[in-house]
């Protein structure tokens, strides 16, 4: 164990260090690309399963000669080191061939949102200076009407049911023929079997040499206050977070035999890095699920009995209360994982307790991350959880506080800007040189610290706590800056109370904070939990952070990413009640 002296300050006392012992702090970071890393710990075991697809198991063997004939189809249609390829698709075996021959080749696969507007995809699409895109089937609609729009000399169509087993492919090519789903057609589409087989024209060597700092990947920033950002992800990065994971006690690399239920999108960083490529590399088992929503995470626990899974809280939250899997015997997950958006400590609890009654052998684990950091900068060890924090910063990651005017880091238990140091950070916003300066901060000593914009702090033992978004706040009349999640906080303590979001919105020139809130007990009297929760407010908030509405829900709305949709609860103006000398009334804004 290492020793630790105490300074005050957590970049320099490093306090969570004391969990790995020296030989492990001294890991060299692979030098590499990423499909070498991959290839190179799975080449002893070409017949093991790396992706299950719909039950049709594809070895690592079969991956590897997959991934050598995309990388000679990308060489054949002229794609190069240091070029960009576009993806609009979902989880499927194509898509990870198309990646790990990108790593192969020295290329760059950038993967779009495709839930941005319109405008969003043509400027991203343009921006990237693409010559191919490789849209699946089933997500045609969202880019067709942007296609007259970009620049690009080749779209391949990827059909998913491409590696489907043969009986599930035949009733998806009825299904479509029914639905009458009619592929594009024209000079430079191309269907998937087309593109490959131009490949066998390709003579020559794919693998590229190693470049330190090549990227690999880019991701998107979500656009919602402002033009999306491209996110530079690099091999070293993205092997970074998987060597990292050895030394946490998840049992990565323990048995092959597991399985890792991969369900999160893949245009976010944590959906190809943390959920297929860290377990793909560890040799277990990558089960793909292109469809994301809360009733296939439930339906596919249930039918595929995965040893690990990643999903939102709100997820979590949902699919306890399903009757599936309710009446299931949860022993078989090994590693029930959350992160993405807060968990609180009712909430933990709550999924903890359920998922001790139906014979999980472990708890819930939790971490934080953001795609500007390669998607993992705090992961719980092992079963090592407080309620309320995030875990523990991975061993070659630092964490700490900063006060967000004056820039200086602050001590143990002292809320500011969380700022990381991470080997696994991005290379840069694409294209974005002033967006990447404002990102990255270096301080007097020289350190470049990422800014995550989430309010936070350490505890002593090295634990982060993450309390909510930098910008989820108002200036109230009295000058005094009102951060909502405190609010939201507040709320939560209510026993009555199951979840809770508070909004700010804008109402006759100034920000007024608004609750929506879920009860545990929908027939519980109403007016006694609005009074008592009004009450607790009025006890412990400035004035002006008090609710000047609350709306009672049966649930809320989850996006496709697995969090809450907090955007169209901005919307809301009516249905609100307010407590008035005892008196609940109806109140609109």
């Amino acid at each position: 164990m290492r020793e630790t002296y105490k300074t005050g300050l957590p970049s320099v006392d490093k306090p969570w260090l004391k969990n790995f012992d020296k030989e492990e702090l001294e890991m060299e970071l692979p030098e590499c690309s990423v499909y070498s890393y991959i290839f190179e710990n799975n080449k002893k075991y070409p017949n093991d399963i790396g992706i299950s697809y719909f039950g049709r198991n594809i070895t690592y063997n079969s991956l590897f000669d997959n991934v050598e004939c995309t990388a000679k189809a990308l060489r054949q249609f002229g794609v190069s080191a240091g070029q960009n390829i576009m993806l609009c698709v979902s989880g499927t075996p194509e898509v990870l061939y198309l990646i790990l021959a990108c790593s192969k080749i020295g290329a760059c696969a950038d993967i779009i949102n495709p839930l941005f507007d319109k405008q969003q995809l043509i400027d991203r699409i343009n921006e990237a200076e693409a010559d191919i895109l490789f849209v699946l089937d089933g997500m045609y609609s969202f880019i067709k009407d942007v296609l007259p729009c970009i620049s690009l000399k080749n779209v391949v169509l990827i059909p998913a049911a491409q590696s489907l087993p043969k009986h599930i492919k035949l009733a998806d090519y009825l299904v479509r023929k029914v639905k009458g789903f009619h592929p594009p057609k024209g000079q430079n589409f191309l269907k998937w079997e087309e593109f490959i087989k131009k490949g066998d024209r390709f003579k020559e060597k794919t693998e590229e040499l190693y470049v330190p700092l090549r990227p690999l990947i880019i991701v998107y920033s979500s656009g919602t206050t402002g033009a999306s950002k491209g996110i530079v992800l690099t091999n070293d990065g993205i092997n970074a977070t998987i060597a990292q994971y050895r030394l946490l006690n998840f049992g990565l690399g323990e048995d092959r035999r597991r399985s890792f239920l991969s369900i999160v999108p893949i245009w976010f960083s944590t959906g190809i890095i943390f959920c297929i490529l860290v377990p793909l590399y560890y040799g277990i088992t990558v089960i793909l699920e292109p469809v994301f929503n809360a009733g296939t995470f439930t339906k596919d626990i249930c039918r595929y009995q995965p040893n690990y899974v990643l999903g939102a809280t709100s997820l979590w939250l949902a699919a306890i209360e399903d009757t599936h899997l309710q009446r299931k015997d949860l022993s078989f997950l090994v590693c029930p994982i959350t992160g993405g958006e807060a968990v609180t400590e009712q909430e933990e609890k709550k999924i903890n307790e359920f998922l001790n009654r139906h014979h999980c052998p472990g708890i819930m684990e939790k971490g934080w991350g953001m795609c500007e950091l390669g998607s993992t900068i705090t992961a719980t060890n092992g079963g090592e959880s407080i309620y309320g924090s995030s875990g523990y910063p991975l061993p070659k990651v630092i964490v700490s506080a900063f006060d967000v005017d004056t820039d200086q880091e602050l001590s143990y238990g002292n809320m500011g800007e969380l700022r990381v140091c991470s080997p696994s950070r991005m290379k840069e916003y694409y294209k974005n040189k002033k967006e990447t300066e404002a990102f990255f901060k270096i301080d007097s000593n020289g350190t470049e610290w990422a800014c995550t914009g989430d309010i936070g702090y350490l505890d002593e033992s090295g634990q982060v706590f993450v309390l909510g978004r930098k910008n989820d706040f108002f200036i109230a009349p009295n000058g005094a800056r009102i951060f909502l999640f405190e609010i939201k906080n507040i709320i939560l303590q209510d026993a009555g109370v199951k979840m809770c979001e508070v909004i700010g919105i804008d109402n006759d020139d100034e920000v007024i904070p608004v609750a929506h809130v879920v009860l545990n007990n929908p027939h519980e009297d109403f007016n006694e939990i609005i009074n008592r929760i009004h009450n607790q407010c009025r006890k412990k908030l400035d004035q002006y952070a008090v609710p000047c509405g609350y709306k009672i829900r049966d649930k809320f709305e989850i996006k496709l990413s697995g969090k809450r949709d907090i955007e169209s609860l901005k919307k809301e103006r009516e249905g609100f009640v307010i407590p008035v000398d005892g008196v609940v009334m109806e109140i609109n804004f």
